[in-house]
This record gives C-alpha cells, structure tokens and sequence, in this order.
C-alpha cells in the first residue's frame, strides 16, 4: 500500500536476566534484572554507548514516585513503596562508565511501561537545556515521520511484576507475544501545512485482521497531547499492546486503532474535527475494511487532545458513538450541546490523575459532576496520579473494558398462550462485532421469574401467570459479557389470553373470563368460566398484598392462605366453597397484633403451649383446642400475664 511504512509480527523483546557482574560482553541497551530484592523485585541494567567526546552519561526516565495525595516531594525508583504513584518532576540518574567505555547504571523499576533518554555531560537535575537521546540499542519502531516534529524521541521498557514483591498490576501493557501490524500512512491533506499538503497518522490492524471480513472493523481514534504527534500513542502509551492484549484474552471486540496528528491542521479544535470527518474517516473507510457507521467509532485524547475531545463530544457528537475526554477540562455545556450529549449511545468517559498539576483535577471533576446533574451518562475514572502516560495508559485501558464497542440494548416480546407466556428478549449490539452471548435474567418487579442463556442473541423463558407477573410485568435484564456491558428492556406487559369455547384447555391452564382469571382444574372444552362452582374452572384472584383472595371456586389445600372480608385465613384441609368464617369449618382466622403476638380468634387451632392475646391479655394453651374462649375456668387457656 503506497504512502506507509509497516511494522508486523512480534513486539521487541528486552533481555531477561539474573544478577551478575557486567562483562564485556554484555549486550548494549536495556536487560530486565530479576533480584528477588525490595523493593520491587526487578531492576533493569542500562548500557549505552556514548560518542567519542562525552565525559559523563546520565540517564532521565519518568521513573519518580510520590506518595498520595500529595505529588510533592517524590524519590527516586530505588526507594519506591507500596500505594506510590508516579510524580514528576522527572531527574536525571548517574550512570558510570565501564573499562569497556561503555555507560551503565541498573535501576530498580516496578512493574509498568517506562520512557527513557540519555544525557550528555547534563548538570541540570531535571535535564533543563540537555539534549535527550534515545537508546539506540532499543529504538522505536516507528519515528516521527517529518522534520519538526514536536516532543522528543525516548526510548521504552516494559518491567514485569514480580510475585513476591507486587507493586502495579500492568500486566495488560506487555508487549503481546504477536501483534498485528502497525503502519506510518502518509495521505492527502491539502489544508496540512506540515508536511504541507499531506498529513500523517498511525494505524494498526489487530492479529487476524482480515481485509475481506463481511462485517467491517470498528475504529478507535486517539489523540495526542501539546508536545507530541501521531507516534506517541504508540511509542510511548503502547497502545497497540494494550488494545492487543486485551483481543487475546477475549474481553475486548477485534478494532483498528489510529493515532492521529493535529499539529499542521489550521481550524483549531473544530479544524481537527472537519479533518477527521472531511479527510480521515474517507481515507480510513477507502484504504481498510472499517465501518462508515458512527456506532463503529470511538475517539479519546488527552490534554490539548482532550480538549478537541470535548470539541468533538460537544459539538461534533454524532461522529461517534463513544467518547473519552482525558486530563482536560470541558466548558460549560449549552442547551444544544447537553442534548446532543444525552442522545450518545457507546457512552461517554471523563478521566484524569488526582494529582494533575497541568489541568488540574478540581475543575475536570467538577465539569463532570455537572454533565451528569444534566442527565448525560458520564463514566468517570479518576486515579493517583499526574499528566503523565502513567495515567493516559490506564485510562485507555478501562475504556476499552468498560466503554468502546460494548453498548447493548435488549428488547423484549411476550407471546401469551393457556399454558404460560413466552419470554423472548433479544440482545443487540451497537457496534460491529459478535453475537452477544450470557444470559438474561427475567423479573416481575423484584422477584426473579427466571434466566435463560442466548441462542444467536436470542433468550427465551415460559413463565407461568404469577401474582407478581400479572401485576407489575416482565423486565429482561442482560447480566453482559466480557466484550458486552449490561442493558434491560423496558417493562413489558403480560396478560391471560381470552377464553375460547372451541379450544381445548389442558389442566393448569389459564384464561381470562368475564374480567377474571381462571385456571383449569382438569380437561376441559366449551365449559364457561364461572358457571359452577365445582366445575373445571377455578377463580384465581390476588389481592394488593400479593396473597390469594379467596373465591368459591378456587381449591385450597392444606396449608395454603388466602385473604377474604379483611382477614387473612389459613386452610386446615382440602377445601373448595367453603366460605372463610365458621368456626369448625376448614378456615383458620390469622391475627397477629403489632409486637407479633397471635391473636385469639374462634376458627384458629391452637396446639399446646401455644401463646396468645385476648382482651389484653397472655394465655398458654394447655392442650390442643379450638373455638374455646380464654379467660374460662377449667377451659384450656392459663393466665400468663
């Protein structure tokens, strides 16, 4: 493909080794050190090769550390502790020169992706006026791709964490065994005026990628901050590691991923914003298999990036469906504006470091403290931490777990039938991706009906005609999935099919009769709900409470309650028309008073040693009675109190 340069296969290793004495033979660059030592378990030995004419080497990494919540003062790596977060200002570390004339020094790192450079002959603690080298040993893939590009090229290392001595847990930036292929694409940019006339981006296509795949790729599109370009979330956030490891383990959907370059573009914010929508998107959905839909799209940037950002959630909101703004602090939002944002369905991000000095954290939570007041679905992370890639690598990390290309939403149809009605939810997803798969949990309110997995994004339960069914409907709840967030269904309504004289109803079946429900007691065919008692219909009815009404219809079995004139009885027996009130007939009258003491009532057996109140007072049960009152001498009842 003309206009780009590729880089493919596996990320660049770094050397692994126990402690020893360097010799001469040791390889130049970094080599990971495991000292099983505090503080951190691992250190990292630096080699590097000056020029002739250099007469001390120092070495300058983002490698300090503060403890919260403040960032000042910080130390260096060799007295690092738990809770640490890394702290600018970043200094410059010695390095000494071997007999083999080359430099070295071993710093101890937790585990984490760090940035370094080389100083020659600097005195100036935090490298002010000194020129930062790269290590040649373990350059970049990629380089800045025109003269003047701002920010300096550095070098990077990724330390793993050691078990016995845990510090940060970034595993999920190490370099993947395989990668996909990363590309520097030169395209056409006649508003560009540097490099005039064109304008360059980085693109990478995940392991697999598959340029004739049937359903196109989502994009996820970064910016960059002041001071840097379209290499830097690649050299020096890894993003390629992130978003790659994250596919491997299967929690996130297969995307594209482009890193951008604002500088050169005149407009400002909204300049940058037409050139993605006028020049980028076209040249991304020409040259790779990426989707046109704003569903399939997802943008972040941090500092000067996150204030297009904000451009972009603001004002040019429905070029995506997802949205992070990073260490940056949006204004206030106009009508128009909060509209717009209300209607964003991936969702929208706002994070920073506590410890931000650049943009500070007060006034970025405080703008998203007031977006969601206005009812915009922010999604906030905020950590310990500065403006510094410790925090912009996170971010990216928990919105592409949590945010980008995970939107659901679940519908949910109900077919009714005598036998039960049919729970059908189907889970669909905003963006190109899998099937969605899990399980949907249906409830009635807050009592759960019942779960069933996806089939071809589909979950189907029959549930039966409860109380709680017919009285607040069904609400199907996806519980997601480790590339899909959650979503529910609006409540759908159920209710009893009619009655039909020519349709067979087998025993258990339901209908609707005469504004009432029935249940079928047996086989039945053409016989009218209602016109017998004792005919295959029964009455179902539920009062407010949620407990059975009783009907002359209904049978109840022993045990079973139901509710009539106010009261609330409990059947003795099998029973069927049999009104609730005798006081040797099948129903017992339960009353319980406001400490949950029984009530004495006529129809209500009681067993030995059974304690009740009547007229005030406490009686025991000497043997087992019924409808003999308390208070009466040589009856069953004993003053208690």
């Amino acid at each position: 493909m003309a206009g780009l340069a590729a880089v493919a296969g596996a990320a660049i290793a770094i050397p692994l080794a126990s402690p020893a004495a360097a010799d001469p033979g040791d390889p130049l660059g970094p080599t990971i050190v495991k000292t099983d030592q505090a503080p951190t378990g691992y250190a990292v030995k630096f080699r590097y090769q000056a020029p002739a004419g250099v007469t001390s080497v120092q070495i300058y990494g983002d490698w300090f550390f503060a403890q919260p919540p403040n960032s000042s003062p910080n130390h260096p790596p060799s007295q690092w502790q738990p809770n640490d977060f890394a702290a600018t200002d970043w200094r410059i570390l010695p390095m000494t020169q071997g007999s083999d004339g080359v430099w070295e020094t071993t710093v101890p790192l937790p585990a984490g992706t760090f940035r370094y450079a080389f100083t020659h002959n600097c005195t100036n603690q935090l490298a002010t006026g000194c020129t930062l080298n790269y290590d040649p040993a373990n350059p970049w893939q990629i380089f800045p791709q025109y003269p003047g590009a701002p920010g300096a090229v550095r070098s990077t290392i990724f330390v793993p964490s050691h078990p016995d001595f845990p510090t940060y847990n970034n595993d999920y930036q190490r370099p993947p065994a395989q990668l996909g292929t990363l590309e520097s694409v030169r395209y056409p940019a006649p508003a560009s005026t540097n490099p005039a006339g064109v304008h360059d981006m980085l693109v990478y296509t995940p392991k697999g990628y598959d340029p004739n795949r049937e359903t196109p790729y989502p994009t996820l599109y970064l910016s960059h901050g002041s001071g840097d370009h379209s290499t830097a979330w690649f050299m020096q956030g890894v993003a390629h590691y992130i978003v790659q490891n994250a596919i491997d383990a299967g929690e996130v959907q297969d995307m594209v991923v482009v890193s951008t370059d604002f500088n050169g573009l005149p407009g400002g914010n909204n300049g940058y914003a037409t050139h993605l929508r006028d020049v980028v998107f076209p040249y991304m959905e020409s040259h790779y298999n990426v989707s046109t839909r704003p569903e399939d799209r997802a943008f972040a940037g941090f500092s000067a990036g996150g204030s297009r950002a904000c451009t972009i959630l603001y004002d040019f909101t429905d070029l995506f469906a997802h949205h992070a703004v990073w260490s940056a602090a949006c204004p206030a939002a106009n009508a128009a504006q909060v509209a717009r944002m209300q209607s964003v369905k991936g969702g929208i991000m706002i994070g920073t470091g506590r410890q931000d000095l650049t943009t500070t954290f007060g006034p970025i939570q405080t703008r998203s403290t007031a977006l969601k007041a206005q009812g915009i679905p922010v999604v906030e992370y905020f950590m310990d931490g500065m403006h510094t890639w410790h925090v912009w690598r996170p971010l990216l990390n928990f919105y592409i777990h949590n945010i980008t290309f995970r939107a659901t939403s679940t519908s949910l149809t109900v077919s009714t039938a005598p036998s039960g009605a049919t729970l059908s939810a189907t889970v669909s997803n905003l963006s190109n991706g899998q099937v969605p798969t899990g399980n949907v949990t249906f409830f009635a309110g807050t009592t759960e009906v019942g779960s069933a997995a996806l089939v071809d994004g589909v979950a189907t339960l029959v549930a039966g005609y409860t109380p709680e069914v017919l009285a607040n409907g069904v609400v199907a709840k996806y519980q997601g999935s480790a590339v899909y967030n959650q979503s529910s269904s609006e409540t759908a309504t159920v209710t009893v099919p009619a009655w039909n004289s020519s349709t067979i109803y087998n025993t258990g079946d339901m209908v609707s009769y005469d504004g009432a429900v029935w249940r079928a007691s047996w086989w039945t065919k053409n016989q009218v709900p209602g016109s017998s008692t004792s005919g295959p219909w029964q009455e179902i009815a539920t009062g407010p409470d949620g407990l059975p009404v009783w009907t002359a219809s209904r049978i109840f079995n022993a045990g079973d309650i139901a509710t009539y004139n106010g009261s609330t009885w409990l059947a003795s027996w099998w029973t069927q028309n049999q009104v609730p009130g005798s006081a040797t007939g099948p129903w017992q009258e339960i009353v319980v008073d406001d400490e949950g003491n029984a009530v004495w009532t006529p129809s209500r057996i009681f067993d030995a040693g059974a304690v009740v109140v009547h007229n005030g007072q406490k009686y025991v049960a000497q043997w087992w009675t019924r409808n003999q009152v308390p208070g009466q001498a040589g009856g069953p009842w004993k003053l208690t109190s």
